[in-house]
């Protein structure tokens, strides 16, 4: 692949435009799943009275054993129920389409991997919020959301940990590679401590590259699997994009909404408690038995208020790509780039408005070349 492809190529055809197409339907089907299993488990678990008999049979929500005992259980059997829609829609779907290289058991321990560190958060967090009902029942929202602030902190902390938990990493040893990525950082003005190989080849086709904090600097991943299919020039691209979501300060943004995405959900949760009241068992806002209410609010509140994450992602992503155009002053390999992600991935290049309204966080592969078309044309620069 070079990166002066013909511009007015399609940018998937045939059996690859067909897989990506279909993909898309699936992560459509996947996600109605996801809320059809959302709205049954609530009702199981609240009306049905199955919180209420697990509280019952852990010690009646008494003392902190019996709380935390919950919440295990819960994540273990939420887990369970989920586990078929993961295993099709990740598993099988990632061997159809040749995208994931992992066996089964490679992949199942992948996952129990993740969903026990993720757990085991999300576990703490809530933790820490019923606690604060507990203890301060006239003002527990302003002590469940200081406790939410230093949550953040801590995941933005761990992060670089979080990144590389599924796929190790190692120096990069590309002496060429390396010096285009000093480049672009001199230029970006961003500080770099270390450049990385992200080993993405053994367990999947697709690629990636992505920058984390390492100190006051950055530490560059990039996947073996994009060195291998991208040019240097492309790769250059993509990483004066992730180095332009730096500059804008693109996390510290993201982290502001989740932020207020978790002050509404708490709060809404909260009502739920008190509307719901004794009903399937239920002992009011503090009783752990309450938990698979704010999960079903968590779920309600997440899909509304992703369509405004998602747009904000979306714009955000035109910025990052506005501005590794202007370091690189490279539309040729900005397209090829793009054109190589999708193939590689398996990304539809342009869906339907409405699954990109409701599921996407980044602009369509074609949206993105077209704007960087006009970029050029802006500057007088040719892409032919």
């Amino acid at each position: 692949m070079t990166n002066t492809e013909n511009p007015e190529a399609a940018i998937l055809t045939g059996d690859d435009l067909a897989k990506a197409r279909s993909r898309e339907q699936e992560n459509v089907v996947s996600s109605i799943l996801g809320l059809v299993l959302a709205f049954v488990f609530f009702f199981v678990w609240v009306y049905g009275g199955l919180s209420s008999a697990l509280r019952d049979a852990l010690g009646g929500d008494k003392d902190l054993i019996s709380r935390i005992l919950f919440i295990v259980v819960f994540f273990v059997i939420s887990s369970i129920t989920e586990f078929p829609i993961s295993y099709y829609f990740g598993f099988l779907s990632g061997k159809k389409y040749g995208l994931l290289k992992q066996d089964f058991k490679g992949w199942l321990v992948d996952n129990i991997k993740e969903n026990v560190v993720n757990s085991a958060m999300i576990g703490l967090l809530l933790f820490g919020f019923y606690a604060a009902i507990r203890a301060f029942p006239n003002a527990w929202f302003p002590v469940a959301m200081a406790g939410v602030t230093v949550f953040f902190a801590v995941i933005l902390f761990i992060s670089p940990f979080l990144v590389k938990m599924r796929f190790k990493s190692e120096p990069l040893n590309n002496p060429e590679l390396e010096a285009r990525v000093k480049k672009i950082f001199a230029a970006s003005g961003v500080k770099l401590t270390k450049t990385s190989r992200w080993l993405f080849g053994e367990k999947t086709k697709q690629g990636n590259a992505a920058l984390i904090p390492d100190g006051f600097g950055s530490e560059v991943l990039i996947s073996d699997t994009l060195m291998a299919s991208m040019q240097p020039e492309g790769i250059e691209v993509v990483l004066a994009h992730e180095i332009g979501h730096k500059v804008h300060k693109d996390l510290y943004k993201g982290l502001a909404l989740n932020w207020l995405l978790f002050a509404l959900i708490v709060a809404a949760a909260n009502y739920s408690f008190s509307t719901i009241g004794m009903d399937g068992g239920l002992r009011g806002s503090s009783d752990i038995a309450t938990l698979p209410v704010f999960f079903f609010v968590a779920t309600l509140i997440g899909q509304v208020f992703s369509l405004i994450t998602n747009a904000t992602t979306r714009a955000a992503e035109y910025a990052a790509d506005r501005f590794a155009l202007e370091i690189t002053k490279n539309p040729k390999a900005f397209e090829a780039a793009f054109r190589s992600l999708a193939r590689e991935n398996l990304s539809d290049p342009n869906p339907p408005a409405w699954v990109e309204f409701w599921l996407h966080n980044h602009p369509t592969i074609e949206k993105r070349i077209a704007a960087a078309r006009v970029w050029a044309k802006d500057k007088g620069i040719n892409v032919t």
